[in-house]
């Protein structure tokens, strides 16, 4: 999501110019005065065009370098072991698809206020954005339903916790994500002046300015790609914290490496989904907003609040590699390993990362790990 759904041409109404030229009273007065009020918009366009840049562009750095490195370290090794390496694997895939597909291109818009790259690529650049945000998370909804399934029902659902299961349920997204998508790639189009956007809904207000003119789409998509996930995953959890909570009455629990694997890994992606949640939030609240009042936008302060909500959101992104980080040693170890594999040092040759309970689905407690240089054989507890 973006800002082409709001008023995409950014008009100083502040100080307008009503001015008829005519050669005859074209005087050098008049020419100072049209002088110094374009050098104040050029200042304010300045700071913008230095900010922007600097800091999507660290958005776009992190984000790619950041799932490019999860994505080959889980493909590096022999086997991907555990369903959360599965589902971590096709999220750091969308995530790497939103960042490249999206951001670059919604910045040169926000910079240049035009669309220069043609309908085609227009296209391609709302369908993948739309397409990558609903994969995240319902990426994150199987996410929790496998935590769900291994702490309230850890036995029976041994046999459906698995890798073949799980890549199933990821090569059953992609399809139905892409063409529930498919309104949006047959409407997306260059509509008005030079401006990219979702042509069956906005309205040309003016020749620089689109507003959003569907509420049914905006209501549907909040609900299908945010609350209602949202909703279902705190109901999981919900009854994972009461399920826990009846076994620490009963004196059931205990601080097996099992038990502790478990907690570790829900608490990762208990963070990974407020963390979305939260990034997403401002920028859902501001197009519902402007749902009901479609005036709302055109404010300047309105606008830098777009920025922002805009900044979030896509920074989500670029932050779950860094989760992935601190939740595991496995992964900061095989992050190293990737930089330093063309220094002529040690490296790792069959390193997997391994996000899930040992015993369960990764299918042992332990993970052997062979150097290249030498013949000692480490054994890591997972």
């Amino acid at each position: 999501m973006e800002e082409s759904w709001l008023p995409c041409g950014e008009v100083n109404l502040s100080t307008p110019l009503n001015v008829t030229i005519r050669p005859i009273n074209l005087t050098l007065g008049f020419i100072v005065q049209i002088f110094k009020a374009q050098v104040n918009e050029d200042k304010g366009l300045r700071a913008k065009d230095v900010a922007l840049p600097v800091f999507w562009g660290l958005i776009v750095f992190f984000g790619v370098v950041g799932n490019l490195m999860v994505i080959i370290v889980i493909l590096k090794g022999r086997q991907l072991r555990s369903t959360t390496n599965v589902f971590i694997l096709n999220l750091s895939i969308s995530d790497f698809l939103f960042i490249v597909c999206t951001v670059p291109f919604t910045l040169i818009i926000k910079l240049d206020q035009k669309w220069i790259f043609g309908d085609v690529w227009c296209k391609v650049m709302h369908y993948s954005q739309y397409v990558s945000c609903l994969l995240s998370i319902y990426t994150l909804v199987v996410m929790s339903m496998d935590r769900y399934l291994a702490i309230v029902h850890p036995l029976s659902s041994v046999r459906y916790r698995r890798v073949r299961y799980a890549s199933g349920i990821v090569a059953g997204l992609w399809p139905i994500i892409l063409l529930m998508m498919v309104p949006v790639l047959l409407g997306a189009k260059v509509v008005g002046a030079d401006a990219c956007d979702l042509g069956y809904l906005v309205i040309p207000e003016s020749k620089n300015c689109l507003l959003f003119n569907s509420k049914e789409f905006v209501v549907v998509f909040f609900a299908l790609a945010y609350a209602l996930p949202l909703l279902a995953i705190v109901i999981m959890y919900a009854l994972m914290l009461k399920r826990v909570w009846t076994r620490v009455g009963l004196g059931v629990m205990n601080d097996t490496s099992r038990n502790k694997s478990k907690r570790k890994v829900t608490r990762m992606i208990v963070v990974i989904v407020a963390v979305f949640g939260l990034c997403w939030l401002p920028l859902q609240v501001y197009l519902l907003v402007q749902m009901v009042d479609s005036t709302f936008g055109r404010e300047e302060w309105q606008q830098v609040l777009l920025y922002v909500a805009n900044a979030l959101a896509y920074s989500n992104s670029s932050v779950n590699p860094l989760i992935y980080a601190f939740f595991s040693v496995q992964f900061r170890r095989s992050f190293m390993q990737v930089f330093s594999c063309c220094s002529g040092k040690p490296t790792f040759q069959h390193n997997v990362i391994d996000f899930g309970e040992p015993g369960t689905v990764a299918g042992g407690a332990t993970r052997h790990t062979v150097l290249k240089r030498g013949s000692s054989l480490e054994e890591t507890p997972m």
